[in-house]
């Protein structure tokens, strides 16, 4: 059975759906939406048109709707919404709002308490009723205003604590499971960590060469490490890198 696909009227209503309740602002590096997770943009269309995407479980019985993968394929191929990797954040199994690493950058929540927002937000609902039938159907404008104001106010929460907090926790949860960071700091060369990762895989081939001992004493002052587990560390490393 091929893979379904949303159709055309779900990926053009996946976009303009995003650009309803989002708009594109660069003034501040923190202008950042997510892309996955409970503050994700695919989350947010799921729960104010459920009809028009497509989760895992359901791809069978709603081959028409989009799903989350295609969506920010789709949004990305606009060019109005650009894919970046923070390195402030965590994995997406370690962060409690699922987001992730990679976010679109230069973007931000449409806001109802800011006049000019609420009157495009109306302008666009009115608008899209019209188009889409489904969307028509599924939602109401006092819905998207409910749960974009539940998305906006927690994705807030989430990047006002994102250069603390979470990494706090993060650091914790390693803690936890005996395992160090697997991000240095902004300081560290990450390409630095990518040469010596292909040198320990050469050198280790000797048995009695560990991964520790293939690295000297200044690079791992440079990353800021105790020798403890720096074998998990590395393999952490290179899977995300």
């Amino acid at each position: 059975m091929p893979r379904p696909r949303g159709s055309k009227e779900a990926r053009m209503l996946a976009i303009d759906f995003a650009d309803m309740v989002t708009t594109e602002d660069r003034s501040a590096p923190s202008d950042l939406i997510a892309r996955h997770g409970i503050y994700g943009i695919f989350q947010a269309m799921r729960s104010c048109v459920p009809g028009a995407t497509r989760s895992l479980d359901d791809r069978l019985t709603n081959r028409k709707a989009i799903s989350e993968a295609e969506m920010l394929r789709e949004l990305e191929q606009t060019g109005r919404y650009e894919r970046f990797r923070s390195r402030k954040a965590v994995r997406r199994s370690m962060d409690p709002s699922g987001a992730g690493m990679c976010m679109f950058k230069g973007r931000r929540w449409r806001n109802p308490e800011v006049e000019s927002d609420l009157r495009y937000l109306e302008m666009r609902h009115r608008q899209m009723c019209s188009m889409y039938d489904i969307y028509n159907e599924n939602t109401s404008f006092d819905k998207i205003m409910a749960i974009l104001k539940e998305v906006r106010v927690g994705w807030e929460v989430y990047l006002s604590g994102s250069g603390d907090f979470l990494a706090q926790q993060w650091e914790e949860n390693c803690r936890k499971e005996s395992i160090l960071p697997c991000i240095p700091g902004p300081e560290c060369d990450l390409s630095l960590g990518k040469r010596k990762a292909a040198d320990v895989e050469a050198s280790s081939q000797d048995e009695d060469c560990s991964l520790q001992s293939c690295f000297d004493h200044d690079f791992l002052k440079e990353f800021e490490l105790s020798t403890a587990s720096f074998d998990e560390y590395l393999n952490v490393l290179i899977e995300c890198t």
